[in-house]
């Protein structure tokens, strides 16, 4: 299920080219940043400016780094990421961790989700709490040369059913 078009469909009646990713598959594909998704995603790049703190989403060779209006639109949950003063699309950060899904829309997008774009679009939705039970998930990483990466999510609920709150980290 995709929410390419603002609502849940199968991903092949989507009229459009979508590549969609789970929250298993970001895990199993051993997805922890934005150059790894670059590495999943066929025409997908990343520009970065700034090192690894930030940078804009390229596509199809379309990136915008000569205009202050960014090709590839970024949701975070739905909502428009900002652009700072530079131009540079601070949502494309280093982290992907505790998501629900990730899925890119290739060509042309129009005002759909809140701005259009000209080379597609990237969609990026949050874990939601669970409403019903405590639940807490991590994850720990050790590398060669100092190398440590640790995770954690916790949902809670407050009212059973109606209200929880999740926090990541």
């Amino acid at each position: 299920m995709v929410t390419a078009r603002r609502r849940d469909e199968r991903l092949k009646d989507v009229p459009q080219a979508v590549t969609a990713m789970t929250a298993e598959q970001l895990q199993r594909e051993q997805a922890s940043d934005q150059n790894d998704l670059q590495q999943k995603v066929q025409s997908l790049s990343i520009a970065s400016r700034f090192g690894q703190t930030g940078g804009t989403y390229g596509m199809r060779g379309l990136s915008g780094q000569s205009t202050s209006t960014p090709t590839v639109g970024t949701y975070f949950a739905e909502i428009p990421t900002p652009t700072n003063n530079l131009g540079i699309d601070t949502s494309a950060g280093p982290s992907m961790y505790d998501l629900e899904s990730v899925q890119v829309l290739k060509g042309p997008q129009g005002t759909l989700f809140g701005r259009s774009s000209t080379a597609g679009a990237v969609l990026i939705t949050p874990a939601a709490p669970n409403l019903n039970e405590f639940k807490a998930s991590g994850g720990l990483a050790l590398g060669n040369l100092g190398y440590f990466q640790g995770t954690l999510a916790v949902s809670v609920p407050i009212i059973d059913g109606v209200l929880a709150i999740r926090a990541a980290g």
